[in-house]
């Protein structure tokens, strides 16, 4: 093959019969795991220059292999681009206790919601510019916050659910309790004291 863009080259196929381990690159042999479990893997087979040609070789039972093998190039330049790009509008909050504090400086007005890595629970609290919003699940347990503005002003507040009910269940428990104590162990023993003492 002949590279079209200098960068790591990665190999996948859906060949079950594969051999990964047989994989050398003009001639050398590459040092990859086995397919015994006949699962797929992407394998990355060095760094390579544009328009300096290759050869990769494998063993396998499938004559149709170059159907099912695919290479993949990485334009390392324009990734680090995209993630100096997103960095700048990443939202990089504080966290203190319960607490989450940030800023978020959307560059697009069709950015209308902030995905975060916070796990989604209905204890949250969450405010945008100090106004009460309401938040989505997204990614099957992730939070997204509504944006309206530019530059939005994030805080997260996080509560247990059902904290304060737990709280009052186990004073009521403790009352009881202690009302069951004193009705049926301490009351009881003063009165017979006092018919004692009356006694005598």
């Amino acid at each position: 093959m002949n590279p079209k863009v200098s960068g790591p080259l990665y190999l996948d196929t859906s060949d079950k019969t594969f051999d990964y381990s047989t994989i050398t690159i003009n001639g050398t042999h590459l040092s990859t795991i086995s397919n015994t479990l006949h699962k797929r893997y992407l394998v990355k087979l060095g760094s390579v220059k544009k328009g300096v040609p290759l050869i990769v070789s494998g063993s396998t039972q499938d004559r149709g292999l170059a159907k099912r093998v695919h290479f993949q190039s990485l334009n390392t330049a324009q990734l680090k681009q995209l993630a100096a790009k997103l960095a700048t509008e990443s939202f990089q909050p504080t966290m203190r206790q319960n607490q989450i504090h940030g800023t978020i400086t959307r560059t697009n007005s069709n950015q209308n919601w902030l995905y975060t890595a916070i796990p989604y629970d209905a204890g949250w609290s969450i405010k945008v510019n100090n106004r009460q919003v309401s938040y989505r699940k997204v990614l099957r347990n992730f939070i997204a916050i509504p944006l309206k503005t530019t530059t939005s002003k994030i805080s997260m507040v996080y509560h247990v659910p059902g904290l304060m009910s737990g709280v009052l269940i186990s004073l009521f428990g403790l009352i009881s309790y202690f009302s069951h104590v004193i009705l049926t162990v301490i009351l009881p023993k003063q009165k017979w004291r006092h018919l004692g003492q009356a006694t005598n």
